[in-house]
């Protein structure tokens, strides 16, 4: 990726954004994240910055599993860092044009 674009918060508001699509377009329970462990940021994002728990590793593939579980509070959380967007509505309006 471009260096100008690293470390300005662009992938995890990418990331909230994909995941208010899928709980609210599609109403998924849970979500899941397969990463590689050579992906040292990603693996940092997604254990202490978003805060989930680690699901399981497989030593085998060299990968880590992240699980959120989708609670009114986690959904909340998304909306509320991502409040300058319409999830379902925008993709909707995009696709009938």
């Amino acid at each position: 990726g471009d260096a100008d674009a690293r470390r300005k918060g662009l992938a995890k508001e990418a990331l909230l954004l994909a995941f208010r699509y899928g709980i609210e377009c599609h109403k998924v329970s849970f979500l899941i994240a397969r990463i590689d462990d050579s992906n040292t940021a990603s693996i940092n994002l997604f254990a202490n910055k978003l805060n989930w728990s680690i699901e399981s590793h497989s030593d085998a593939f060299k990968q880590t599993t992240f699980k959120v579980e989708v609670t009114p509070e986690f959904l909340n959380s998304l909306v509320s860092q991502t409040s300058d967007y319409s999830i379902c509505n925008d993709y909707d309006a995009s696709i009938s044009k």
